[in-house]
């Protein structure tokens, strides 16, 4: 498929050399989601951002480049597919995963173009959000905050998350 993306699992060998072990692909593929654009890893979890995916909410609503983001955790040496994570309140063209950040039980990913504020509301053209994801005793990750600029502006863009 045309821009749906995949991501190359590589382990280093004792002599130093690596080798390919595992193409990464959602169970969900789809044409021009882009997945693997953006990943970051902490230990056997790894974080796969999908920015330009077509989402479908629980009122199967389909929501166009919304964005979504795929945890894998390395299982006896096999990368898993372990959780989907899309926003709380998707919209058309957020690009949400198109950056993304993770550290031990915590994940940072951006929605560029998301235009709402925390409550959902006062709309601004493409003025940015980043969620906030926290990982429970059940090893799952939870949405625990939207963050948005307290100066916000029209068509601005979220920062490049480097770090958690």
């Amino acid at each position: 498929m045309r821009w749906a993306g995949s991501v190359f699992a590589f382990e280093r060998q004792e002599n130093g050399h690596w080798i390919q072990t595992q193409e990464l692909v959602p169970s969900d593929l789809q044409h021009s989601a882009s997945f693997g654009q953006a990943i970051s890893m902490n230990g056997d979890y790894a974080v796969i951002g999908a920015h330009n995916e077509t989402i479908t909410t629980d009122s199967t609503q389909s929501i166009q480049w919304a964005g979504a983001a795929y945890v894998f955790k390395r299982i006896n040496g096999q990368w898993v597919e372990v959780q989907k994570l899309t926003a709380s309140d998707p919209m058309k063209q957020a690009y949400f995963g198109q950056y993304l950040s993770m550290n031990k039980d915590d994940i940072v990913i951006s929605a560029e173009r998301n235009e709402l504020d925390v409550n959902g509301d006062f709309p601004l053209k493409a003025s940015g959000a980043v969620y906030a994801f926290k990982r429970d005793s059940t090893e799952k990750w939870v949405e625990t905050q939207k963050l948005v600029a307290f100066d916000r502006a029209p068509r601005g863009y979220v920062w490049t998350i480097s770090e958690c």
